[in-house]
């Protein structure tokens, strides 16, 4: 039993050390058509979420996540977090989870399918009609 233990946890399997000799050689060029749809994904996101009255977002360089300032909002960020997740069902998190610095901020995952994504960003254009009134004044 120790050494059926000692080969399942401490050693990569076979097949998955050949598997990860595949991926690298990448001869199907999966790993660039990957980045390319992921970074055309990010694109859409950032600039519809810059339309967003009250939203400045900067384009992530590396990460799969959309960090987004809300303070001109005039609303905080757990208040936006919570319309959106309840009257848009879209779900962020409000950026003081991740440090006080983060208190005027929300992420969201860049992590889903384009369409759904996009139904995300209309469903938020839609409730920002509760902090427009802020911004306007």
């Amino acid at each position: 039993m120790d050494m059926l233990v000692l080969n399942t946890f401490t050693c990569a399997a076979e097949f998955t050390q050949v598997a990860a000799i595949e991926a690298l050689r990448d001869s199907t060029n999966a790993v660039d058509a990957m980045t390319a749809n992921i970074e055309s994904v990010r694109d859409l996101f950032v600039s519809s979420l810059n339309k967003i009255p009250g939203f400045r977002c900067q384009s992530p360089d590396g990460a799969f996540y959309a960090w987004v300032n809300v303070e001109d909002t005039g609303t905080s960020a757990e208040e936006i977090q919570k319309i959106l997740l309840e009257e848009a069902g879209v779900a962020a998190i409000a950026g003081a989870a991740f440090g006080a610095e983060g208190k005027n901020f929300l992420r969201f995952s860049l992590v889903s399918a384009r369409n759904l994504l996009e139904e995300a960003l209309e469903r938020i254009q839609r409730v920002s009609l509760k902090w427009r009134v802020a911004v306007a004044k």
